[in-house]
């Protein structure tokens, strides 16, 4: 969140929506002694760190701007490009703490190939891939695992990421004897129950975004030149896997098979 909102500052002035008086300093994008500098007055609440310290939404909002906030729920991203890796856009929309890449990490299949590696530019078909990661993650957090150690060492080697290692781990603990199925769900009932709580607090399908820059703007440079985030497709497959409505909230069914009803 840190380097995002600094560089969501950046971009303010680069654009001239913040002035160098007001901020006590020059702020120029890429400015290494800048970002140092303006991460401890951060820290302390000193001048122009007092506001970076609302994180980077706030930031861009008060100098009318809020498009230039690149968040989901608010929440800063991580170090992954949407238009680059489609199914991390997902996640990221549908996370249910914004723009998280520890609620399901797509990142694993798209960029590094565990299990097995996927077309990052390809965004059908993704859904089901990033449910079977967020539903491993809720896990994976659940139980206290590292969840670099977890994915790789204790998954089956195929997309949908049986936690099978996990499982033994858990019954040499605890003598639950819990089968596979039980814990694949245990995952979906942790996903359902916080959309569920997110729900109550107002949330919907209007609060799985992604800013227009990603969705709206082609990727300039790069490999994934010309390629935006395709999130509305993979959003009706995804709401379709969870069981979810069209609007992203648990049917009665759902609830009801889950044990949550």
């Amino acid at each position: 969140s840190m380097g995002a909102t600094i560089a969501c500052g950046m971009e303010l002035a680069d654009k001239g929506y913040l002035s160098e008086s007001e901020m006590g300093r020059s702020l120029k994008w890429g400015d290494a002694e800048a970002l140092v500098e303006l991460t401890q007055m951060t820290g302390y609440r000193e001048g122009f760190g007092d506001k970076l310290a609302e994180g980077s939404y706030r930031l861009a909002s008060r100098y009318g701007h809020s498009e230039l906030a690149i968040v989901s729920k608010k929440q800063e991203f991580p170090g992954y490009e949407p238009r680059g890796a489609q199914a991390m856009g997902l996640a990221y929309a549908t996370s249910p703490i914004g723009g998280s890449h520890m609620r399901g990490d797509p990142a694993y299949f798209e960029l590094f190939g565990i299990p097995k590696p996927v077309d990052p530019h390809e965004w059908k078909g993704k859904a089901k891939l990033t449910k079977s990661f967020q539903d491993l993650s809720a896990i994976i957090d659940s139980v206290g695992l590292c969840i670099f150690f977890a994915v790789r060492n204790l998954t089956e080697k195929s997309l949908d990421v049986p936690p099978t290692g996990i499982m033994e781990y858990l019954n040499a603990a605890t003598g639950a004897d819990y089968t596979l199925d039980e814990l694949l769900r245990a995952g979906e009932r942790i996903i359902t129950a916080e959309r569920l709580f997110l729900n109550k607090a107002g949330f919907s399908r209007k609060d799985d975004t992604l800013p227009k820059r990603l969705t709206d703007e082609p990727m300039p440079t790069g490999p994934a030149k010309g390629m935006v985030c395709h999130l509305a497709e993979m959003l009706d497959e995804y709401y379709q896997e969870q069981n979810w409505t069209s609007d992203g909230i648990p049917k009665q069914a759902r609830l009801k098979e889950l044990g949550l009803s």
